[in-house]
């Protein structure tokens, strides 16, 4: 995967957003912690393994860092079962803003997008 060529695998990118996320927040971390970027909690990562996230009153909000990975990986499951998977194999199906994947699951170049 490559978001400054462009090139991003849907079924990978769904999935896994690990790297993505990695790419695009790089550099934009904490200077002592670069890993927050690319990795979720509960990843052993010194501040990311045993962080915990939520909201007193809402038990809905969070999950402890050791089932973020796997809830992560089922939510993206059903994600491209559901919608992702028919899009690919769609060819070319218009999104918001006038963006168009292609059969390939790339997204447009910023020159195609610039174009439009």
């Amino acid at each position: 995967m490559s978001l400054r060529n462009g090139k991003v695998q849907i079924d990978e990118t769904a999935r896994d957003t690990r790297t993505s996320h990695g790419q695009m927040f790089s550099g934009l971390t904490p200077s002592p912690c670069p890993y927050f970027a690319g990795h979720y909690r509960g990843e052993r990562f010194r501040c990311l393994e045993f962080y915990e996230v939520k909201i007193h009153g809402d038990p809905r909000v969070g999950v402890p860092p050791e089932r973020v990975a796997p809830d992560v990986s089922n939510l993206a499951d059903n994600i491209v079962r559901a919608g992702l998977s028919a899009l690919k194999t769609r060819g070319e199906a218009l999104l918001p803003g006038d963006f168009r994947l292609s059969g390939t699951g790339g997204i447009p170049s910023r020159a195609s997008v610039c174009e439009r």
